[in-house]
């Protein structure tokens, strides 16, 4: 989903921009509870491993992150996530700066990485995402230029849908038998 189109949306969920219903491309349901979207996000290591197992990925048509590009994307996102909950935790005066996942693919050259080591750091960004989501206090919020105000259950809803859907773009990368 367009980031316009995400944070245009009307907020069901205390005046958080959320979009509702389910995502068109992956089925995800935007309604997901805060315990389900934590344990969708520290899931992801074994949904990963499971899609990586066998290994070999078809091209992926112009303009797509490779399989292991999307490893490294979930990742980052997952990083900046722990970071945003502890914004909210420590710091929530200060706001939530946005980020570019495309820069941030240029910038770290996803597609020199390894996918083995992006799929061990999967497993350290869950568990800290994880562990940051459970300490996150509920009811703050912080300011987003973008999604004008986020709070913990908008990350971990984020957060769960960017791993559901992005699974799914690896599995289309896998040759079909």
């Amino acid at each position: 989903m367009p980031r316009e189109e995400f944070a245009a949306r009307s907020s069901y969920r205390d005046h958080v921009n959320m979009p509702t219903g389910s995502c068109a491309e992956c089925g995800f349901a935007w309604d997901v509870s805060y315990d389900e979207a934590v344990g969708i996000v520290g899931a992801s290591p074994r949904w990963f491993a499971k899609a990586f197992d066998g290994g070999q990925f078809l091209e992926p048509p112009a303009g797509v992150w490779s399989a292991k590009g999307y490893v490294w994307h979930v990742v980052d996102m997952m990083r900046i996530g722990t970071e945003r909950l502890w914004m909210l935790r420590l710091d929530p005066t200060r706001g939530i700066a946005p980020w570019d996942p495309d820069a941030m693919a240029e910038q770290r050259s996803y597609e020199k990485l390894s996918a083995p080591v992006g799929l061990l750091s999967l497993e350290g960004a869950a568990r800290d995402w994880v562990a940051a989501a459970r300490e996150a206090p509920r009811d703050i919020r912080a300011a987003h230029p973008l999604f004008g105000t986020m709070d913990a259950a908008l990350i971990a809803t984020f957060a769960a849908h960017e791993v559901v859907h992005h699974t799914l773009d690896v599995r289309r990368q896998l040759p079909t038998p």
